[in-house]
């Protein structure tokens, strides 16, 4: 309380204020250390739940013609197949593209050494002996960080595990968190932006995952047509940036056209930046027609969220924070909308956007 004796202002604060203010500190103090501890199993958690939801219309369909663990089995199954045979191509190509490296940069040293112009400087220099420390064990250091991926398989088995609890309990959660809600029309309402904004975000993420599928195999044939190296990573590279609306597909091809134009030829640079341009118009023309089922995703959404969950967790928390991202703007898509679906009163029925089942 606050008090005036002529020019003086005196504020009291009562004890009941400063206890209250010195015990949300105190609050935000140990959820943030509580957060940094737990942040894992969290990101776990979440990346379990957001798979979960994408498998669950998978799932469902299988369902009609197998029991629904059996249809969750040989969905996670091609899930895990799919990713080990890229993870193993990326690597694969890496590794032998840095031994070839090991090989190729000390011959190149040594060559320099014995040329006329320049192989006095590069004797002064020890330029081969040089290169040769440089690139010396590259490739067994990339072999330590495919065993050390290998390794953290627990990891991966945990959060296979959720992605299953997730699958079977999920809805459930929905469905109990929704009766939570006495007032009907309000529960209605609840129900029918949770429908809403699941389903454009399906929609959405959908395209995207398809998109980057379909672009990442076209880059796989185009560099291996061009005989380029490491085609697996270059193709991944590209379809991980084709997920920025409008111009990813143009970032995503810098390194591929400066890959061509210095170990091909610069006609051939050319021919690969015309089939890039024409990828990159295939998607703007798509992603307006997504646009109109779903919902408007800018650029800069998916730029800066993909870089601060790449801070936080590389790029899987890259890839799910983009997801995250676009799953908030269809919840505030869907929270316009004004009147709740009328079916949507009866708490029994069960929502085909939250259980494709």
């Amino acid at each position: 309380m606050a008090a005036t004796d002529g020019d003086v202002l005196r504020v009291r604060i009562r004890a009941r204020t400063i206890a209250l203010l010195l015990g949300a500190i105190v609050l935000a103090f140990a959820l943030e250390r509580l957060f940094v501890a737990a942040h894992d199993a969290i990101g776990w958690f979440v990346a379990a739940t957001i798979v979960a939801l994408l498998l669950m219309p998978v799932v469902a369909l299988l369902e009609r013609f197998m029991r629904r663990a059996l249809a969750i089995a040989v969905v996670l199954l091609v899930l895990a197949g799919f990713i080990g045979v890229v993870v193993y191509g990326v690597f694969n190509d890496l590794s032998s593209q840095m031994r070839r490296l090991e090989r190729a940069v000390p011959s190149a040293a040594a060559r320099l050494e014995d040329d006329d112009r320049f192989g006095e400087v590069a004797r002064d220099f020890r330029l081969e002996e040089r290169a040769r420390d440089a690139v010396d064990g590259i490739g067994e250091r990339l072999t330590g960080e495919a065993r050390a991926t290998a390794g953290s398989v627990g990891a991966y088995l945990a959060g296979t595990v959720l992605t299953i609890f997730m699958l079977g309990w999920s809805t459930r959660m929905m469905a109990a968190g929704l009766a939570q809600i006495d007032d009907l029309e309000r529960r209605a309402r609840v129900r029918t932006i949770l429908v809403e904004a699941l389903r454009t975000w399906r929609t959405y993420v959908t395209y995207a995952i398809a998109q980057a599928f379909g672009f990442g195999c076209l880059t796989f044939a185009v560099c291996r047509l061009a005989d380029l190296p490491a085609p697996v990573p270059l193709a991944l590279w590209l379809a991980l940036w084709s997920i920025v609306p409008f111009i990813g597909v143009l970032v995503g091809m810098v390194p591929i056209l400066m890959l061509s134009a210095g170990l091909e030829s610069f006609d051939q640079a050319l021919v690969l930046l015309a089939v890039f341009l024409v990828l990159q118009v295939v998607q703007v023309v798509i992603l307006r027609r997504v646009h109109l089922r779903s919902l408007y995703v800018g650029p800069a959404v998916v730029l800066v969220i993909g870089l601060l969950g790449y801070e936080m967790y590389a790029i899987g928390g890259a890839i799910f924070g983009i997801t995250i991202a676009i799953l908030a703007l269809a919840f505030a898509d869907a929270a316009t909308t004004e009147e709740p679906d009328p079916e949507a009163l009866d708490p029994t029925r069960p929502d085909p956007a939250i259980a494709p089942s």
